[in-house]
């Protein structure tokens, strides 16, 4: 008699709909608890735009290989700071001035 409702049992719906929400709740499960020990992180630090820029233009350019123009660069890119430091970022405005 215990074979028979043991078998009568899973045939039921409902006990089939309980066994795959177990299921799909120990999966879960797993997945959180690997999750919190791993520390899986799938959201990115979003750039800012002068990194974006500086990573498209790497992309499409090639490194100079010529010192002297290098050095240029250079300067041209120590100026750049300086220019940033004193607060005059505004291009425009330094070529009205003179």
């Amino acid at each position: 008699m215990k074979i028979i409702f043991a078998s009568n049992i899973f045939s039921q719906p409902w006990f089939i709909l309980v066994l795959l929400i177990a299921f799909f709740g120990i999966i879960a499960l797993l997945v959180f608890i690997l999750r919190a020990k791993f520390k899986i992180n799938k959201v990115e630090k979003p750039k800012d735009d002068k990194q974006v820029a500086k990573e498209n233009l790497s992309h499409y350019l090639q490194d100079v290989d010529d010192p002297e123009t290098q050095k240029e660069f250079d300067e041209y890119a120590k100026k750049e700071q300086e220019e940033n430091k004193d607060g005059s970022t505004n291009k425009g405005d330094e070529k009205k001035n003179k």
